[in-house]
Parts: C-alpha cells; structure tokens; sequence
C-alpha cells in the first residue's frame, strides 16, 4: 500500500510504501513544498536513512527514469529496492551494510579530492623553487632561476606530477628554437629536481615536503640533450677581430670601458663568475684576483686565481673606488652589480660600426683560447687560464700553486697580439 503524499504534514517523516527484501520508503516535506523521499531500514538497532532524491509530482505515475525535477514513487520504488538489494548483498559478504558502505565512498572520494588538492598545490613553479631552495651558492640560484623563466605560465600551473615527457619535451624544443644552450640547461636543471622529489621519500637529507609531489618516475630521463650546431662558443673571433674590438674598447671611458677591458684581458673569463668579483678577492700584493667556479658538479665552488696586468691596473683601480658596494663590477648611481644582460648591452654599443660580423660577447671566450692555441700555450694553462674544469689526481694535489706565472705569461702573450696596431701601408706615388 502507498501513502497518500497529499496527506503529508510539514517537518514529519512519512512512511510511504514498504521495500522488497527490506526497507521502506519515507517522505519529508519541507516548508515551501518539496518532497525529499529516502532509503530507510534498520540494522543492529539503529535505523538508517539514505536519500534517494525529490518527489516530483508531474512525473507520469509509472514512469521508473526519475525527471530533471525528481522522482515519480514508481522511479524512487525502483531507486530504493536496488538499494535493498545492495545492502542484503553487503550482509552477505560480511560487510556493514549500505550505509557503511556509502560511508566508505564517500570518505575515499574525499581522499582523493585532498589528493588532487594537494597536487594542484605542488604545481611545477613549486617544484622549482623548492629545488631553488636547495643551491647555495647565489650565483647559481640566479643562473636557475633565469633559466625556469623560460617555461610557460601554463606549465608552471600545472601539478608537476602530472606534466609527462612529451608535454617536457615540447616546452623545450620551443626554448631551443630560440635559445638552445639554454633548452639544455633546462633539461638538466629540472632533471634534477624531479630526482629530488623522486627520492625524498627514501632519501632523509632532503626536505619532506619535497614527498608531496608524488613523484614516482622522472619525464627527464628518457629526454635526449639538444645536440646543435653553429654555438657562439663554436664560432670563436679570429685574430683580427679580437684587435678590431680592443681598438673600438681601448679609449672606452668610465666603468663602462674598465669592465670591457678588463674581461678581455683577463682571458675571456666567465661573465658571470668575474661579475661577481668581490674587492676582497683582489690581492694587491700578490697582483692578482680569486674568482669562485661553481660549474659542473663539485660540492663546493673551485677557487682560481688570475693574474692582473699592468695594463689593468688603472681599471681595477677606478672600478674599486668608484664601486658603493662589496663586488668590483657596480653601477655606482644604482647602488647594485652589473648584470651579464647589461654588460652585453656596451659591448654591441661599443662596436658600432665596425666590421664584425655576428658579433657576440661568447665569442671572445674562444677567441682568446683559439688565439693562445696558437701562440704554443699549452692545453693545461688554457684551461686553467678559463677554469675548464681541470680534475683528477693533478689537480686535487697540486693545484694550491695555480700557475700564476704561467698565467700571466700567458696573459701578456694575449695583450702583446690583441693590442698591436696594423701597419698602415702608405703606397708610393707611380708605385703599382
């Protein structure tokens, strides 16, 4: 038998209709009007109720699909002798029944909510400035950081988790079309942050926020370097063009012209390591500076030293003077450094007009070993010369005498043929 539903009264909880193989229907209206209908049975004592959804009154009577307004009684009928049926089978199997069951699922969906939650908090951007977190040394931190500018907003949202190799490898062939030293560097620095929230949870000397990633595998590792051609490195300036430039940077005033000079005649020194000169590096006495390589792998940043020239002196001297902060290379009226970007900038300014071609502040590096090559420096003082990673038994015992002399021998090689002038050839009149 089935209630009459027009007989419901406000806030009272109505049988309607018995369920098979347990169970009832019941109703509640509430107090503008609506009909909830539920699931009701009792186990162990203690009555549940499930909510099977709204009673809609315009549903055709035998209709057993509920409406986008609700349920016919047939519709919800039906809805609740599958629910019976499901808690009976719950029983059977030594469960708690429906009601426990539901709660179950619910609280499963709720962890798994959380989940998502979370990974949409350990987002790529997340990831790399964890992994920024972990470098010590400042100059590093800057170099990362401008690499991971290069990745798209869109990635740097996303949980890192969920970015694959694919979607990884796309990010970087776009920075390679434009940049690709810089695409390879990418690689690697993500590569190894993804290993360090891939081994946090094995792995106590890293910090455990770095398990909330759930990295499980690295996109890295099956990503291949960008093998490319034609580098700056891979196009040094020849002979002539490293005189055409000291020419167009000799008379260079201000800081301006100091720190051009300087870097040329130091060897084609990392740009960024001698921006980071420090006045306390520099040793009058001895005449020379001590630079900090952090490339490469070593736990610690390498010391070197470099001799300073003669030539120099004058420089070194205006920039320390002139410098209101603790490094040699400052903008005295911005109270900061000077920036790579900002030394680029004067060296292309300085060469206007001149006869170079494909001109870059790179090229100078090679140059310079290319240009001693050829002036019988040995491989072992070049490299030691531009701090090319020297290693093995050599070095880790004998490096404490760091070839200052050879340095500068070479150093004073490297000035005698960028700073001659060319013979101006004067022709004779009636002379062919």
């Amino acid at each position: 038998m089935i209630f009459n539903l027009n007989n419901l009264q406000v806030g009272r909880r109505t049988t309607i209709c018995k369920v098979d193989p347990v169970g009832s229907i019941t109703a509640l209206m509430g107090s503008r009007g609506a009909i909830q209908l539920f699931f009701r049975y009792t186990f162990n004592n203690n009555s549940h109720s499930i909510k099977i959804g709204l009673y809609d009154k315009f549903a055709p009577p035998r209709s057993v699909q509920p409406t986008p307004r609700g349920f016919s009684l047939a519709a919800a009928k039906l809805t609740a002798t599958t629910m019976a049926v499901a808690h009976q089978a719950s029983l059977s199997a030594g469960g708690g029944g429906l009601a426990e069951e539901l709660q179950q699922k619910k609280a499963a969906r709720t962890v798994a909510q959380q989940a998502a939650a979370s990974l949409k908090t350990y987002t790529v951007a997340k990831l790399c400035e964890m992994y920024l977190a972990t470098l010590t040394n400042k100059n590093t931190v800057c170099n990362v950081r401008g690499v991971f500018k290069h990745i798209p907003t869109k990635i740097l949202k996303l949980p890192a988790k969920s970015v694959d190799t694919e979607t990884w490898i796309d990010v970087m062939r776009l920075v390679a079309s434009k940049q690709p030293r810089t695409a390879n560097k990418l690689r690697s620095y993500m590569m190894a942050a993804y290993n360090l929230a891939r081994r946090a949870k094995a792995d106590m000397s890293l910090p455990l926020e770095f398990k909330a990633f759930k990295i499980v595998s690295n996109p890295f590792t099956d990503t291949l370097p960008n093998h490319y051609e034609g580098g700056v490195d891979k196009n040094p300036l020849k002979t002539s063009e490293m005189q055409e430039y000291w020419r167009y940077i000799k008379d260079l005033k201000g800081v301006e012209g100091a720190t051009l000079r300087i870097h040329l005649l130091t060897g084609g020194l990392r740009i960024l390591q001698l921006l980071r000169l420090k006045k306390d590096d520099v040793d009058w006495e001895s005449n020379i500076f001590t630079l900090l390589d952090s490339k490469g792998k070593r736990k610690q940043a390498a010391r070197y030293s470099t001799p300073i020239l003669p030539v120099l002196r004058k420089d070194f001297e205006l920039l320390i003077n002139q410098s209101p902060t603790e490094y040699v290379f400052s903008l005295p009226k911005m109270l900061k450094e000077i920036e790579n970007s900002t030394l680029r900038k004067w060296a292309h300014r300085a060469i206007e007009g001149s006869t170079i071609k494909g001109f870059n502040l790179k090229r100078i590096r090679s140059g310079v070993e290319t240009l001693l090559a050829a002036q019988n420096i040995s491989d072992d003082i070049r490299g030691r010369l531009q701090s090319h990673g020297v290693s093995g038994i050599q070095n880790k015992h004998y490096n404490a005498h760091d070839y200052v002399k050879e340095k500068l021998h070479a150093l004073s090689i490297l000035q005698q043929v960028v700073t001659v002038t060319p013979a101006t050839v004067i022709k004779m009149p009636g002379v062919a």
